[in-house]
């Protein structure tokens, strides 16, 4: 009920605001500062991470998987590889995230594109995608099917979606300094490690979208 609510507000608002956002609109692009770590039986263990431009936000591994991330407006998937001997058994339903004030909500996981059932196990040398979003933030519904749009922020949830580009970074460089979290737990043999990935907006960039 709460995320119906939540989506109709947000529909009205745009529609009251500009109807003009019919078509072409400007929303806008992040780059992060990222890091990464793994607690094991009580140990935390920073991971070794790089990224890939603006198509690959986050790449952190260790010698038991690797996990890239791209995080765009509405969408988060995440590439894991097993670099380990044994299969690995992803937690996703035990996943959460922490939003830039500090909330933990549940994760919403499907396949790519927010299509199909999420993998649960990565197979030594393979590798899975994910999709995964706040799940409380999915909109409701398309195709039968929780949605989200192409300009839902990733710290709160809001929207961006404005008539020039220029309105498009005034409104997005507020969020320049936030952080969310992503935890990831796995299961190695009888073994239960816990990632976290965190990311720090620090530039922004405009980009158009189609607004239908």
């Amino acid at each position: 009920m709460q995320s119906g609510v939540r989506a109709f507000g947000a529909a009205v608002a745009l529609f009251t605001c500009s109807s003009c956002l019919i078509g072409i609109a400007r929303t806008v692009d992040y780059e992060f500062a990222t890091s990464a770590t793994r607690l094991t039986s009580g140990v935390e263990t920073p991971l070794d991470t790089s990224s890939s431009g603006r198509a690959v936000d986050l790449i952190a591994s260790d010698d038991i998987a690797s996990f890239s991330f791209d995080v765009r407006l509405g969408s988060i998937i995440v590439t894991i590889r097993d670099k380990a001997s044994q299969p690995l058994r992803l937690l996703l339903e035990e996943g959460r995230y922490t939003d830039s004030q500090g909330k933990e909500h549940r994760l919403y996981v499907a396949g790519p594109r927010q299509r199909g059932k999420a993998p649960d196990r990565v197979e030594p040398g393979s590798e899975v995608k994910v999709f995964l979003w706040p799940q409380e933030w999915m909109r409701c519904c398309i195709g039968g099917r929780p949605n989200t749009w192409v300009s839902d922020l990733p710290f709160d949830g809001g929207i961006i979606a404005e008539r020039t580009r220029e309105e498009a970074l005034e409104r997005g460089s507020r969020y320049i300094g936030r952080t969310f979290e992503i935890l990831l737990p796995v299961d190695l043999g009888t073994t239960r490690h816990l990632y976290r990935f965190r990311f720090t907006a620090r530039s922004i960039h405009a980009h158009r979208i189609l607004w239908a």
